[in-house]
């Protein structure tokens, strides 16, 4: 049982970093996007 809830807890933690990489990128993306339309 004590094995499950460690992995169960080292999957989050992933899916946790998983998600910051996602926001991050996503934000990084919408900048560029801001940028690239006030260039114009």
């Amino acid at each position: 049982m004590e094995e499950l809830i460690q992995k169960e807890k080292l999957l989050h933690k992933e899916i946790r970093a998983d998600f910051k990489k996602i926001s991050q990128k996503i934000t990084d993306d919408f900048e560029k996007a801001l940028n690239s339309k006030s260039k114009k």
